[in-house]
C-alpha cells in the first residue's frame, strides 16, 4: 500500500480483570502509526515462521504496531516488609496488532485448535552506519498460544500466552555504529528458572 493508505484509525476493546473488577482496555492503531510504519518499521514480528512480507532482510516478518507485555515479581502488599524471596515472577499476556496478514486464518486455527507456537521473535531494528538495518534488541517467546483474536479493517490484534521468555539487547558504537557486544536474560514461566528452549537471532 501506497504512504498516506491508511486514513483512520483502528480501535480495540480488550477485557480484562484487575483487582477482582471487570474492565476494559482500549488500544487506538492511528492511521499515522500504520503509515509511518510502511516502509521502514522500528518493530518487525516473526509468529512461527508463518508471515510474509516485503521486507528485503526480513521477508517472514511482518511490521509490529503495538506491543505490549511485561514481567512482574509479587510482594507483599505492606511496604514495612522485605521483599519475599519465594514471590514468583509473572509474565504477563502479550498484546501485539499487526497489520491484515494471509497468515491469520491459521493463526486463529491455531488458537481454536490448541496448537502452541514454537518461537515468537520481535525485533527492534535501526538502521546502521551503512545500508542495512541492525537488530537493537530481540524479545523473543518459547511455547506459545494464542488466546484472544479480534480482528480490526486494516490490522489484528492477537492475545498470547507464553511459558519461555528471553530478552537480547546489543551494544553499538556510537561513532560507526558496528556492533560491539550484547547482553540478554532469560526465564521459564513455568519453572522459575534460566532453562529455556529459545534463543535470539
Amino acid at each position: 500500500m501506497a504512504q498516506g493508505t491508511y486514513s483512520r484509525e483502528e480501535v480495540f476493546y480488550l477485557p480484562y480483570e484487575h483487582n477482582g473488577n471487570f474492565l476494559e482496555k482500549k488500544i487506538v492503531i492511528a492511521g499515522e502509526t500504520m503509515n509511518r510504519n510502511t516502509n521502514t518499521p522500528d518493530r518487525v514480528v516473526d509468529i512461527g515462521g508463518l508471515l510474509k512480507s516485503t521486507l528485503s532482510q526480513y521477508p517472514d516478518h511482518n511490521r509490529l504496531l503495538y506491543l505490549e507485555y511485561g514481567i512482574s515479581c509479587d510482594v507483599n502488599p505492606d511496604v514495612t516488609n522485605p521483599l519475599q524471596p519465594a514471590g514468583s515472577v509473572k509474565l504477563a499476556n502479550i498484546i501485539l496488532v499487526i497489520p491484515r496478514d494471509s497468515a491469520i486464518p491459521t493463526l486463529v486455527q491455531y488458537m481454536r485448535k490448541k496448537v502452541p507456537i514454537d518461537k515468537i521473535s520481535i525485533k527492534d531494528i535501526g538502521w546502521s552506519g551503512g545500508d542495512q538495518t541492525e537488530i537493537r534488541s530481540e524479545h523473543v517467546f518459547g511455547k506459545n498460544y494464542i488466546i484472544d483474536w479480534r480482528p480490526g479493517f486494516f490490522t489484528d490484534l492477537f492475545v498470547i500466552r507464553s511459558e519461555e521468555w528471553l530478552l537480547k539487547v546489543g551494544d553499538y558504537d556510537q561513532s560507526d555504529a558496528t556492533p560491539t557486544g550484547s547482553n540478554e536474560d532469560k526465564f521459564n514461566v513455568r519453572t522459575g528458572d534460566d532453562s529455556v528452549t529459545i534463543a535470539a537471532s
